[in-house]
């Protein structure tokens, strides 16, 4: 038996996808797109409803993919910050003159000069966290290469955080109702 291909979208569930994938709320989802209810809980079973039918599960998981960075993504663009490039690749210096009073023209010193078209031609340009003009020319802020080990280094679970605790940990609900009871008593005596 062939497999039923998921009907398309009408209307009031298109809707009802934007405002789920802007708000994550399907209650408000429903209500916003149109449904008819008069409380909370019509909305709500309306919305979870929603979520079950296989046409918006897969146009919410699709425009899901399409917005947003996939795990592997976030890891190549960690690894180029962490990496890093020969930014001299992108700089030029260049002389610069001035012309005097006379009319003559002197050396007056370099500038140095980005090549960003050939940063983003080389796919560098997401490294720059910032351009801001100043009074001697521009400055670019980076990306930390450091920042960038340390979460590769998380991902790949190579650091470990030890948190230290004092006192007893409860290993049933009785003994944590029991802490709870003790801990009101100290506070109120």
């Amino acid at each position: 038996m062939a497999e039923k291909k998921p009907r398309k979208l009408n209307a009031r569930q298109k809707k009802f996808v934007a405002v789920y994938l802007e708000t994550y709320n399907a209650t408000q989802a429903a209500r916003e797109a149109g449904y008819k209810g008069k409380s909370d809980s019509v909305f709500r079973s309306i919305g979870s409803q929603n979520l079950t039918k296989i046409n918006i599960r897969e146009e919410i998981s699709k425009q899901t993919a399409e917005m947003g960075m996939g795990a592997n993504e976030v890891l190549a663009r960690l690894a180029t910050m962490a990496r890093g490039f020969d930014i001299s690749d992108y700089i030029t210096q260049v002389e610069t003159y001035k012309i005097n009073r006379d009319g003559g023209e002197y050396f007056a010193g370099y500038e140095m000069k980005v090549d960003f078209d050939k940063l983003q031609r080389d796919g560098h340009s997401h490294l720059i966290k910032g351009v801001r003009s100043t009074g001697k020319g521009i400055t670019i802020d980076w990306h930390d290469a450091k920042d960038a080990l340390i979460q590769l280094g998380r991902n790949h679970k190579l650091f470990t955080d030890k948190h230290e605790f004092e006192g007893t940990i409860a290993t049933s609900t009785a003994e944590a109702v029991e802490a709870l009871r003790k801990a009101k008593k100290e506070l109120k005596g």
